[in-house]
């Protein structure tokens, strides 16, 4: 059984922005008026019930509630025991990564929507080419280049997506799922290693601005990230 939220777990909670109740207030003579604002509307429950999701995982990711039980393995450099309790907590990232890039996707399909963008035009090699535009290929990087191209289009809406992909936290997170999506997932501090540095050796990936963007701790053969890390990022996402 879990015990009593903790303090450090409360003061986190409060940090996470979900998306008010009153966003999913509709005026309904804009829906019948129009059935692109029915669509859109849509999107915003889905939106909305997304966002709680990823505010719900990203507390089990930073909570310390998790069952503890050891396990041990031998290796040839001694024995190496990793947590269980890492494990939960990146499981429940992993899943928060995934849903916030799901979730910028998801505004983009609101958006083309509210817009009524029908067609996407786009910037190829052999010049400007238009592609119609569905549900399948909506995304927010189709969105954004769509919007760089079109004058028609409000400009403090691309400003707005434009910034928000810009960011760096928001470029980690879009990284991390295509990792987890494409790649080998990145292993935590922890996760099948041992979580006590053997040697207290730490190893920083910066961006250009000299911002702490990952942290890497030596743990004897293997290298882990520090998970705590990618919360920050995440709940950075959450918070804007």
């Amino acid at each position: 059984m879990l015990e009593k939220i903790t303090k450090r777990d409360k003061e986190f909670e409060k940090k996470i922005k979900r998306l008010p109740d009153d966003w999913l207030d509709y005026n309904p003579l804009l829906i019948l008026e129009n059935r692109g604002h029915g669509l859109a509307e849509s999107w915003k429950f889905i939106i909305y019930r997304q966002q709680r999701d990823i505010a719900r995982s990203l507390f089990f990711a930073y909570s310390n509630q998790h069952p503890f039980v050891g396990h041990k393995i031998k290796r040839n450099s001694g024995e190496i025991v990793f947590s269980s309790q890492i494990i939960f907590k990146a499981y429940y990232l992993r899943y928060c990564v995934l849903l916030l890039q799901a979730c910028g996707d998801k505004v983009a399909q609101l958006v083309r929507h509210a817009f009524d963008i029908r067609k996407w035009k786009i910037k190829g090699r052999k010049g400007i080419k238009e592609i119609k535009a569905s549900e399948d290929n909506t995304t927010l990087n189709t969105l954004i280049k769509h919007l760089r191209l079109n004058e028609a289009e409000p400009k403090p809406l691309f400003n707005a997506i434009n910034s928000y992909i810009e960011n760096d936290s928001v470029k980690l997170i879009r990284q991390l799922a295509n990792e987890i999506k494409h790649k080998w997932v990145t292993s935590y501090q922890g996760e099948g290693l041992s979580p006590i540095p053997i040697k207290n050796t730490i190893f920083q990936e910066k961006d250009s601005s000299g911002k702490l963007m990952k942290e890497v701790i030596s743990i004897g053969m293997t290298r882990g990230v520090n998970i705590d890390i990618h919360i920050k990022h995440a709940l950075i996402l959450l918070m804007r």
